[in-house]
Formats: structure tokens, sequence, C-alpha cells
């Protein structure tokens, strides 16, 4: 007979476990899905002091936590003085690069140093390069489309 009197704490402990096994699912995020798309800024003032900021499109995809694709145009400043654009567009498929728990990451394609960080609602990061004597260097802002 001991044990009826134990089963209100052995329900109430049941509850407590089933509240606490929901909060934790409740915490739990999922990894990072979607496209972000924006606009890149490049200060070019070497080439033409009174250009205003080039700025391109920049759109990144990622699925499940890894990214999925980048695609930019990244202006360099050269001696003489001229400029030359390195365009990107890389496909990593389904399991590219890592992103953090936080969304962040860092990459190097085309010569192109990119690192960011995206978030539910947008992102934002920088670039650089320097090849044959040209270098470009920049930010970006995005924002979540999909």
């Amino acid at each position: 007979m001991k044990w009826i009197a134990a089963v209100p704490q052995l329900l109430a402990l049941g509850v407590l476990l089933a509240l606490a096994s929901a909060a934790s699912a409740a915490t739990v995020k999922k990894p990072f899905t979607g496209t972000w798309s924006g606009k890149t800024t490049q200060d070019i003032s070497f080439v033409d002091p009174d250009a205003e900021p080039f700025s391109v499109r920049i759109t990144i995809t990622a699925l499940e936590g890894h990214l999925q694709s980048l695609a930019t145009t990244v202006r360099m400043e050269c001696p003489g003085p001229a400029v030359q654009d390195i365009r990107i567009l890389k496909s990593f498929g389904s399991r590219g690069p890592l992103l953090t728990k936080g969304g962040g990451f860092a990459i190097r394609v085309s010569g192109v140093s990119i690192s960011g960080g995206l978030a539910p609602a947008g992102g934002s990061g920088r670039f650089d390069v320097a090849k044959g004597g040209c270098h470009g260097k920049g930010t970006f802002k995005l924002k979540r489309v999909l």
C-alpha cells in the first residue's frame, strides 16, 4: 500500500520531466537554411577620388548549416590607375563549408578572402584580395530573402 501513496509524486515527477524535455527541444536551433541577398561597398578612390563607392549585388545561400553558394563581383585597384574585376560564382553543393553555431563563416574563393555572419533576418561581412600588384577590400550587408 506504500506504493499507492507514491503515485502522486511519480506523476508530478513525470510532468516535470516532460516539461523539461519540451523546454530543451524548444531552445535547440535549426541549422541555417535560406538565401541572403544585399549589396557590397568598396571605396575605389585611387582610380577616381570623386567616384562613388563601387557597389554590386551579393547573394549567399546556405543549406542545413553549410554554405551552398556565393555570387558577387569584387573590384581591385591596380597601378596605372586601372581596375580589374573578379567575378565570384561559387557553388559548394549540399556540403559546403560549415557555418558556426552563430552563422559565421570564413572562406577563400578565387583568391578573395570572405568572412561574415548570417542571421535569421540578415547578415554582414567583409572581403579582401591582393593579386599581381592589384588589391581590393570592402564590406557587405545582407537581408534574408528566403
